[in-house]
């Protein structure tokens, strides 16, 4: 079957070829043949029954019971085709937030450690483009740190561990949770004596507090002003991920581990019931590693396959955008499925984000604009506003989703410039447009990269609300967002947004009183906004030492999944009011599963 190949009345959506030049993921080396031909058989099997995607035969199939092309485990790759064998005690896959954390905790139990990157080591940092690279992000969430008590921030770990659990509506597994929280300070303390290690001063790390967002100590029940009913805890230590990643690779080479670049691993190796190492691929063919004490998936998630993300996030259809890594293809998640894995319930989690920008990325390698995603005026193609602007970036996605084009308008005035109105407006991680509150705010969000937006055009101005509109609906179509937006509707949406803005009282949508602010000072700005996605948050089961599990919940030794191919954690959107549940999460699967596999109490 080409890579080509269109069959009548069945979508072909990634050819057994593809599976294995492309995304390069199998199960199992020749040594357990006697496992992979039943798996490939039964896999087959059910596709002939009509558990391929798109195929007539599927209608009465559950999506989850669905095989698409994608999941069919490739052949095994044949014993006489490995051009050398290596053995080692640990073997961790991918070398990103959760990989080198890994590595590093790996390492400090005097194990042998092998870390495989399928990427070049020149790939892992591009400047301007952190959509190319390995991890991505700058807030770590933990449960706290010496930093928080130097600094007097304090966390209430109940009230973190109930918020989790209730932004995940409870389909999580609550033991994980409560040991990503038990042990969340304990490393962080080590990871920032590491990044200290490496020349970062810790007083230099601003700590997110939400400190715009006025709001009561940690109550014990939802927080009641209007327009927003969570409590934001402290979300973490502030510093870019290349920052954190560059400080996290020179340690491991000042302890004798290079990361193996360019080597993607193809498949597991099970013998029996047991991973038992992988076999990679590099410059000269395969490679066979075999793993003493285990194998770790720290492979990310897989926001850049369309494929996957068409199965397991079926409202990805709105997402006009990719903000995550595109090169996170869903490697880790494929090969623990084919391991026998118990996968994370259909639909998954994602982690979507407002304010993208398709145009930004194009012109000038911005994926999102800055000003957009501060709660100005926003309104659907028809000019009509359709919510609160005050929200969390789940909640923006989903209604923006539901809107016509499942796009948006944002809309502003001159008051952009105003330091006084951009502290009230952003407060929320990174939609932060001043350093008044926090020292430190994305670069897309400066006045400079908001005045080069709208110079290119990617951000409209107009000095009345008609020529705005007329420059909206000629740019309209070019952007997929159309050319409907009436000039009589629009401006009596913002005549009527105007009105509720100045009484301090949003009686249409509920929005903050703090962020009530009118659209009347030109001149004017538009600029369209979409639906995108950071990361995908879904994967393995795993139990609370992030061994993974098979589908009668019971181990599968030796393999062990962290980050964001370990599931058990998010569930439906990613919730920014509890975030243990990302970059912190990270780092304290990847040290608490490479402690347990070299047999390490901690």
């Amino acid at each position: 079957m080409s890579e080509e190949e269109k069959t009548e009345g069945k979508k072909t959506l990634v050819s057994r070829r593809q599976v294995l030049m492309g995304t390069g993921m199998a199960i199992a080396a020749g040594a357990a043949s006697s496992f992979v031909p039943k798996m490939v058989t039964e896999a087959v099997a059910a596709t002939k029954k009509g558990a391929a995607a798109g195929s007539t035969k599927t209608k009465n199939v559950p999506l989850d019971e669905q095989v698409w092309d994608f999941e069919v485990p490739p052949p095994p790759i044949s014993v006489a085709n490995i051009k050398e064998t290596i053995t080692t005690d640990i073997v961790i896959v991918g070398s990103g937030a959760a990989g080198m954390p890994c590595a590093i905790a790996a390492l400090e139990t005097g194990a042998k450690v092998i870390v495989l990157e399928k990427l070049r080591k020149d790939q892992t940092f591009t400047p301007g483009r952190p959509d190319l690279g390995r991890a991505i992000g700058a807030w770590w969430g933990f449960s706290g740190s010496k930093l928080y008590k130097k600094r007097g921030i304090k966390v209430d770990k109940d009230q973190l561990a109930i918020s989790q659990a209730r932004s995940a509506l409870w389909r999580c597994d609550q033991k994980q949770v409560k040991k990503v929280i038990d042990y969340g300070e304990k490393v962080a303390d080590w990871w920032l004596d590491i990044l200290e290690g490496q020349g970062i001063n810790l007083d230099t790390i601003p700590i997110e507090t939400h400190p715009e967002m006025n709001q009561q100590e940690l109550p014990t029940q939802a927080h009641p002003r209007p327009g927003q009913y969570v409590y934001w805890h402290p979300t973490g230590h502030i510093i870019p991920c290349s920052v954190a990643e560059q400080a996290l690779e020179r340690h491991l080479n000042e302890n004798g581990l290079q990361i193996t670049y360019e080597t993607p691993v193809k498949q597991l190796i099970k013998e029996g019931n047991k991973i038992t190492g992988v076999i990679a691929q590099n410059k000269k063919g395969y490679i066979r590693i075999n793993a003493k004490k285990g194998v770790i998936l720290c492979t990310g998630g897989y926001e850049g396959n369309p494929e996957m993300m068409k199965k397991y996030i079926p409202e990805a259809k709105f997402y006009k955008e990719v903000y995550g890594k595109k090169t996170n293809t869903g490697d880790g998640y494929l090969m623990a499925q084919w391991a026998g894995a118990r996968m994370d319930p259909w639909p998954h989690c994602p982690m979507t984000w407002d304010g993208m920008n398709p145009e930004a990325l194009e012109k000038m390698h911005l994926d999102f604009v800055g000003v957009a995603r501060q709660a100005w005026l926003w309104v659907n193609a028809f000019g009509e506003r359709f919510m609160s602007e005050d929200n969390l970036y789940a909640s923006v996605g989903k209604a923006m989703s539901l809107q016509p084009k499942s796009m948006m308008w944002t809309i502003f005035d001159e008051r952009w410039r105003d330091d006084d109105v951009e502290e009230k407006l952003a407060g929320t991680v990174c939609r932060r447009m001043t350093t008044r509150k926090i020292p430190f705010i994305l670069p897309m969000n400066t006045k400079e990269a908001t005045e080069a937006m709208i110079k290119a055009g990617i951000i409209l101005k107009a000095d009345t609300i008609e020529e705005l509109v007329a420059k909206m609906n000629k740019v309209g179509p070019s952007l997929g967002i159309g050319a409907d937006l009436d000039v009589n509707t629009f401006k009596a949406t913002v005549a009527r947004y105007n009105q509720l803005m100045k009484s301090g009282h949003d009686d249409d949508f509920g929005k903050d009183p703090q962020k009530c602010f009118p659209c009347d000072k030109p001149p004017y700005y538009a600029c369209r906004t979409v639906v995108g996605i950071l990361v995908t948050q879904a994967g393995a089961l795993v139990n609370d030492n992030f061994q993974v599990v098979d589908k009668d919940n019971k181990v599968i030794p030796g393999l062990y999944a962290c980050g964001n191919v370990a599931g058990g954690f998010n569930s439906y959107e990613f919730s920014m009011d509890a975030d243990i549940g990302s970059l912190g999460r990270c780092v304290v699967s990847g040290y608490l599963a490479a402690k347990h596999a070299a047999g390490v109490k901690v």
